[in-house]
């Protein structure tokens, strides 16, 4: 009786260990679904953060062509332009005209051959930092022609004298 007793115990383990072994069997399908699943959602997450980033770049590049073009633009639009200073102003309301004329007087007066039709505005440009100097003109001229007959013709600006200008001594 013994013997039939230890057998009956024996089967019932062996039933039992193939229970739990289907049930090992069950569990570890279920893992490697839902690892599965993992691994596709963060693939997915994965195409997404490229996207992004490739999305990133390309508006970076845009935005470095835009900026690539207002520059060039603006360098082509000041390429026209002189700077004068030490220009006293003794009206602070200032009109273009004014200012055009002074600019035109200057010119005559170092020798350079520019008429009114050449300058296409003339205006001062308050500095930077306060000062009690006068603000630099700019002066616009129509044609880049006209320009370089004013910068030929700037070194002899130490030579010109109030009167030229038609404004008293200081």
């Amino acid at each position: 009786m013994a013997t039939a007793k230890l057998r009956k115990e024996n089967q019932q383990l062996r039933e039992e260990i193939e229970e739990l072994q289907g049930n090992l069997k069950q569990i570890t399908a279920d893992i490697s679904k839902k690892n599965e699943s993992l691994i596709e959602q963060d693939g997915r997450h994965a195409s997404q953060s490229t996207e992004s980033t490739a999305d990133k770049d390309k508006s970076l590049e845009k935005c470095e062509v835009i900026a690539n073009a207002v520059e060039q633009i603006e360098n082509y639009n000041y390429q026209y332009n002189i700077k004068i200073t030490g220009m006293p102003q003794q009206n602070p309301n200032e009109s273009a005209d004014e200012t055009g004329s002074m600019c035109l007087k200057l010119c005559t007066a170092i020798g350079a051959d520019v008429s009114i039709y050449d300058v296409d505005i003339a205006h001062r440009v308050p500095a930077r930092r306060q000062s009690n100097r006068s603000n630099a003109i700019i002066c616009k001229f129509v044609r880049r022609l006209a320009k370089e007959k004013v910068i030929v013709a700037r070194k002899q600006t130490s030579n010109v004298q109030p009167e030229q200008l038609h404004r008293p001594r200081n």
